[in-house]
């Protein structure tokens, strides 16, 4: 199997469109510096990728898709991040992208690991066709969590707007306990 990740370069940031058969994510890494180690996205070519699971350290119990063969560079993952300075020139994996910052990572790492097989590739190439994630690409992926629902402009809740209501939820949510006690 082959996905693919089409990169827009940035001043202080790379973002893609990673481009799978059950859906497509955004994906965030540092600007290309001359593939740089620790502060540069990667060279664009196709690279093998497999799970990988640590078991030791601060990282025990994390999972991450580890790539091969990069050149003159080692240690490159895809993994949950959701800003640019939490990647030391690995691939960060989302749901939704805005101004520099990926929202819903584990979200979207979570699909990945679940429906992408042991072993397989990625190919890394520049986008030259000038879109990026439209609202109908949000409707493949929520077609799998809520399939009988149509999905519009007008319904999509952006992750940043479910930020403030998780907000509110978590502010009133003891207050109802309190009251409920009462």
């Amino acid at each position: 199997m082959v996905i693919r990740l089409f990169r827009e370069y940035h001043d202080n940031y790379t973002k893609g469109r990673l481009e799978t058969p059950f859906g497509v994510f955004y994906t965030l890494e540092r600007p290309y510096l001359n593939n740089k180690r620790r502060v540069s996205a990667i060279l664009e070519g196709r690279y093998k990728v497999s799970k990988s699971q640590f078991w030791g350290g601060r990282n025990k119990g994390k999972r991450a898709f580890r790539l091969a063969d990069v050149p003159n560079r080692s240690g490159i993952l895809i993994h949950i991040a959701n800003f640019v300075k939490e990647l030391n020139g690995c691939i960060g994996v989302g749901l939704s992208f805005n101004n520099g910052r990926l929202y819903s990572s584990t979200m979207a790492f979570n699909q990945l690991w679940k429906n992408l097989p042991e072993n397989f590739e990625i190919e890394i190439s520049e986008d030259n066709s000038g879109n990026f994630l439209h609202w109908k690409d949000w409707e493949h992926l929520e077609r799998k969590i809520v399939p009988d629902v149509p999905i519009t402009p007008e319904k999509l809740v952006l992750p940043e707007k479910k930020a403030k209501y998780r907000a509110l939820y978590w502010l009133l949510f003891p207050l109802f306990l309190f009251w409920l006690k009462k």
